[in-house]
């Protein structure tokens, strides 16, 4: 199921005109995350390379793979809906929730392979065309991010 919800989002994103790209599409890289209740054998390196595309002033798609905390390979694809966003000075602040699909994790083979629901809440601080990110699951883990706008 993963793999079809995946190759939805890359065909949505590959169709679109080039020129309705310009200026909306984040490169986000994340780097790590910090667990409240951790595991000795916790991966906090969370390297990963995601896309970010705003669909609408409301709305963005997000796919991208990373190292998850148990030190495996995810895929992650989900739809971003903005709660609220202000301004200050020249930075964007903005609230989201991110709703889609991760693989990776669960301890067989076949759970590992098998697409999890995710509701991720997020906070970004964007400036002209760099920005941070901060995701979370409240009482279990924190991630960060650096996101650059694409050209």
């Amino acid at each position: 199921m993963f793999r079809i919800l995946r190759m939805m989002l890359l065909g949505v994103m590959l169709g679109m005109p080039l020129s309705a790209m310009a200026g909306d599409t984040w490169l986000m890289l994340s780097c790590c995350a910090h667990h409240w209740k951790r595991s000795p054998d916790q991966n906090e390196e969370n390297t990963g390379l995601f896309l970010d595309h705003a669909m609408s002033d409301r709305g963005s798609v997000v796919v991208g793979s990373y190292r998850n905390s148990q030190d495996r390979m995810s895929s992650f694809a989900a739809v971003g809906l903005r709660a609220w966003e202000t301004r200050w000075g020249g930075l964007a602040i903005e609230s989201r929730v991110l709703f889609g699909a991760v693989s990776g994790y669960g301890s067989s083979e076949t759970s590992r392979n098998n697409a999890q629901a995710i509701m991720l809440p997020a906070l970004t601080v964007r400036g002209r065309d760099i920005g941070v990110i901060v995701t979370g699951v409240p009482g279990v883990l924190l991630g960060l991010g650096l996101e650059i706008r694409l050209p």
